[in-house]
C-alpha cells in the first residue's frame, strides 16, 4: 500500500517508511523489496510507539471515542432491543473511522510526533519534565512488587537532613528512574522466558529475522539504508548457512 501511493510522487528519489519492530514486519523478503524500491526503513526503538507513533499519540484516541459513541448511538436508537453483531461491525466502525481519520487528524499526528515538520524536541520535552515530577507523585509509589519502591524512599527520606532539599528531590528521582527501568527490564525478560517456553512447546519451528549490530547515537531505533541492507542480508546468509550445517550434522549422525 505504501508503495502504490507513494512511487508516483517519489519517482527516482527515496523514500522513507517509518514502522514499530514487529517481528513479522521484518522478513528478509520485506527488506529486500524495500531497498528495490528505493524505501528506507526506520524502525522505533522497544517500548517507544505510545510516545513516537503518530496512530497511537493522536488517532487511536478519537477513533476509540467515536466508535463507543457509534455503540452508545445504535443501542440508544434500538432502545436496547438489538445487540451488536458481526454484521454491524463494519457500519458502526466505518462511521467512526471516517470522523476520526481525517486529513486534518493525520497531518496533526505527524506534527505532534516531531516528523513532520523535523523537530525533536516535542519528543524529548515529554520526557524531561517527568524527571521531578516523578519524584513526589503518588502514582510513584504502586512500582510492581508493591513495596520495593517504597522501602527505597524511606531509606532516603530517613538517611537526608531536609527531604524537601531539591538535593534529596533529585536523589529520590534518580533512585526512582533506576528502579523503573529494572522493574521494566524484569517484566520483559519474565515476557521472553515466558516466549521461549512457548516455543519450546511448538514442533513446528519457526524463524524470524534476528539483526544484531550497533545503535550508537539512534535510542534503539534501527535504520535500513541499503549499506544496512547488505549487512542483513550477510547475516541472514550466515545464519542459513549455519542452519544447512546443523541440518548436515544431524544427518551424519543418524
Amino acid at each position: 500500500m505504501f508503495h502504490k501511493q507513494t512511487k508516483e510522487k517519489a519517482r527516482r528519489e527515496y523514500r522513507l517508511l517509518i514502522l514499530d519492530g514487529h517481528g513479522s514486519h521484518l522478513t528478509m523478503d520485506f527488506i529486500n523489496f524495500c531497498n528495490k524500491q528505493k524505501i528506507i526503513l526506520v524502525v522505533f526503538p522497544p517500548h517507544a510507539t505510545h510516545t513516537l507513533q503518530p496512530l497511537d499519540v493522536v488517532l487511536y484516541g478519537p477513533l476509540s471515542g467515536a466508535y463507543s459513541q457509534q455503540l452508545i448511538t445504535y443501542l440508544h436508537n434500538s432502545q436496547g432491543l438489538l445487540t451488536v453483531k458481526k454484521g454491524d461491525f463494519f457500519s458502526l466502525f466505518w462511521a467512526a473511522w471516517t470522523s476520526s481519520f481525517t486529513v486534518e487528524n493525520i497531518l496533526l499526528s505527524f506534527r505532534h510526533t516531531g516528523i513532520i515538520p523535523l523537530n525533536a524536541d516535542l519528543v524529548l520535552r515529554k520526557f524531561e519534565k517527568s524527571t521531578t515530577e516523578q519524584g513526589e507523585s503518588s502514582t510513584s509509589e504502586h512500582i510492581e512488587d508493591g513495596s520495593t519502591w517504597r522501602e527505597i524512599r524511606g531509606l532516603i527520606t530517613s538517611s537526608v537532613k531536609d527531604p524537601n532539599s531539591k538535593e534529596a528531590k533529585e536523589l529520590s528521582a534518580a533512585f526512582h528512574s533506576l528502579q523503573t527501568q529494572i522493574e521494566l527490564r524484569d517484566y520483559e525478560n519474565e515476557a521472553l522466558r515466558g516466549s521461549l517456553e512457548t516455543k519450546k512447546k511448538r514442533k513446528k519451528k519457526t524463524y524470524t529475522l534476528e539483526l544484531r549490530g550497533p545503535r550508537e547515537n539512534t535510542g534503539g531505533a534501527m535504520f535500513f539504508t541499503p549499506s544496512k541492507v547488505k549487512e542483513a542480508q550477510f547475516i541472514e546468509r550466515m545464519k542459513q548457512q549455519d542452519k544447512e550445517a546443523e541440518t548436515l550434522r544431524k544427518a551424519e549422525e543418524k
